[in-house]
């Protein structure tokens, strides 16, 4: 059974078909890339794979359960998208901590190795939004695989 299953999945937004009769089986354990020119739908694509919006038509199945944004969040999912959802005034360290406390799976050990693995653990208080370019995806990249998920997305 694939991973991932997308039914003929459309998404219309006012009245402009982004997604049509997408149709994708993705086995686990592979890695697959996405192809395609600036706005042919690949961040839109990612987001309904990951229940971060709802199909206009067709259903998405991630390890069995049917997503969208009514159903609970898929757990073990690590997602770094456009919209990174970080809080632009706290500092590396302190937005791992409020994200990891939703789930409550992580202690400050864990955040602070989660830093080093990007190369972000010499940050100290330096607030998100005074981050270079490759300094901010390095954090956006820690918050999605900081709690080891069976699935990661990433896009560009």
């Amino acid at each position: 059974m694939p991973y991932i299953e997308c039914h003929h999945c459309n998404k219309i937004i006012h009245n402009v078909s982004i997604l049509k009769d997408i149709t994708l089986n993705l086995d686990r354990n592979k890695i697959y890339g996405f192809i395609g020119h600036n706005g042919c739908g690949k961040t839109m694509l990612f987001k309904l794979l990951t229940g971060m919006i709802s199909a206009s038509g067709g259903e998405v199945f991630v390890n069995g359960e049917r997503i969208d944004p009514a159903a609970p969040y898929p757990q073990k999912l690590g997602v770094m998208i456009e919209n990174n959802g970080l809080w632009p005034y706290l500092s590396a360290y302190d937005n791992l901590a409020v994200l990891a406390s939703i789930r409550k799976e992580l202690n400050k050990e864990d955040i602070a190795s989660i830093l080093r693995r990007v190369g972000l653990d010499n940050t100290g208080k330096k607030i998100f939004a005074k981050f270079s370019l490759g300094m901010k995806q390095r954090l956006m990249l820690a918050q999605a695989i900081m709690e080891q998920p069976e699935l990661l997305v990433l896009d560009e």
